[in-house]
């Protein structure tokens, strides 16, 4: 399953990873397999300590991501960057949609944190009370002169992955069909 992320983001004061400016682009992507484990799934209305979820959340552990593509500027986090988030004291994934990956509809929140030693990366967001879902991203550029850039109006996109072998798979199967359709045409020549 592939989701991409889109946005614009906001450094008006320092450079952040090189970009300074108003509404600049942010594009990125993960695949997350998702036969490795069941998500987490917090149901709308649950309450866990002193927290309400105010949405169905959908927690994936960082075993199941299995590409990513985050970049802004002239900085790129990996899969090892990304944080464990604990929404409440109970559950705990390492990134959050607010949808079954697999389900409909498709998710339109996500939340995840990616951090390493010059920089702290907020895709998407959660906030209570009620506990819910936001659409901001922030960039935190921590290197010789800590910039911050903001954004809002983040959107999530799915789009599903064919598996490995599923092609080969149907090429083998249609060969063989061939192959069968040729031997009963022959047979039926004779």
């Amino acid at each position: 399953m592939q989701v991409t992320f889109d946005g614009f983001l906001d450094a008006d004061t320092e450079p952040v990873f090189g970009l300074l400016g108003s509404n600049l682009a942010f594009h990125g992507s993960l695949t997350i397999d998702t036969s490795i484990g069941a998500p987490v799934f917090i149901p709308s209305g649950t309450i866990d300590g002193y927290d309400v979820y105010a949405s169905d959340f959908f927690g994936y552990s960082s075993e199941a991501i299995v590409a990513l593509d985050l970049a802004f500027g002239s900085k790129t986090w990996e899969i090892a960057a990304i944080d464990y988030i604990k929404p409440s004291p109970s559950f705990g994934a390492n990134i959050w949609f607010n949808t079954d990956l697999e389900g409909v509809p498709e998710p339109s929140f996500v939340w995840a944190y990616f951090a390493d030693a010059n920089s702290r990366f907020e895709l998407g967001i959660a906030f209570a009370p009620p506990l819910q879902f936001g659409d901001t991203l922030c960039i935190v550029d921590s290197t010789d002169r800590p910039g911050t850039a903001y954004g809002s109006q983040l959107t999530v996109q799915r789009a599903f992955i064919p598996e490995p072998g599923s092609s080969l798979t149907f090429s083998i199967l249609a060969i063989s069909l061939g192959a069968l359709i040729l031997r009963r045409i022959d047979w039926f020549n004779r």
